[in-house]
Formats: structure tokens, C-alpha cells, sequence
């Protein structure tokens, strides 16, 4: 396996740890799956890229200005999956960073369903009022 590729699975496993650390940090028992999945699973990831899982020895590691990118073959799903670092990040950066991501990330999904949340609210209030007239 290349070093840099070696060196990249060592970095991306360590900021799975923390994830784990993030998570645990809090409870999220109330937390639907559905919620796990899209928020949880998708910017605070506690899977790890091992070498039964990946085809490591033909992965590819590109380095961009603010990151790292390793595109490597799942063994698994039989597709190509991303994985991205920035380099130069300590424990409590990654974590603070980790946490502004997963808010933003909840606030647009507020700011979506809030309307529509709203709006039915509405609905249901109007069809109540309409039904008790008719009782």
C-alpha cells in the first residue's frame, strides 16, 4: 500500500474516533433513524476504511489546497466511494468544525420543514373548527 494512502486511512480513521466522541457526547436515543441516517451517519460517520472492506492497494489519493481526497473501491457495495480530510486539523478543531457542520446542516433542514410544518398546522386547525360546526 502506498504511504500516502496508508497515512490518509490512519488520519480518516483517527477523525472516526472522534466522531464516536462527538456522539457519545450526547444522547441520542430520541433521535429517529431517519434522522441518524441523513444528519448522524452522513457528517459524523463512525465507520472506518479497512482492508477488507476497501481495495487499498489500488486506492488513489489526490491532494487538493485545503484537503485530501482517497477514492477507493468498495469491496462491498462493488462501487467507488470519496473520502475526504483536511490535513492539518487537531482533536478539538475537527470536533468544533464537526459540530458547526452538523448545526448548518440542521438549520437548513429547519428552515425547510418548518413552512410546510406551518402550513399544516393551519390545515389542521381549519378542518377541526370545520368539523365541530358540522357536529
Amino acid at each position: 500500500m502506498d504511504n500516502s494512502i496508508k497515512k490518509f486511512v490512519e488520519e480518516y480513521n483517527k477523525r472516526s474516533d472522534w466522531n464516536k466522541e462527538i456522539i457519545e457526547g450526547f444522547n441520542t436515543d430520541f433521535v429517529s433513524i431517519e434522522v441518524k441516517e441523513k444528519i448522524i451517519g452522513n457528517f459524523l460517520s463512525t465507520d472506518k476504511i479497512t482492508k477488507d472492506e476497501y481495495d487499498l492497494k489500488n486506492a488513489k489519493c489526490y491532494s487538493y489546497e485545503d484537503g485530501l481526497e482517497l477514492q477507493v473501491f468498495n469491496n462491498k457495495t462493488l462501487g467507488t466511494d470519496y473520502f475526504w480530510i483536511k490535513p492539518i486539523e487537531n482533536k478539538e478543531e475537527y470536533k468544533e468544525e464537526r459540530k458547526n457542520v452538523v448545526n448548518k446542516i440542521i438549520n437548513e433542514y429547519l428552515e425547510k420543514i418548518i413552512p410546510e410544518i406551518n402550513k399544516l398546522t393551519i390545515s389542521k386547525e381549519e378542518l377541526l373548527k370545520l368539523k365541530n360546526i358540522l357536529s
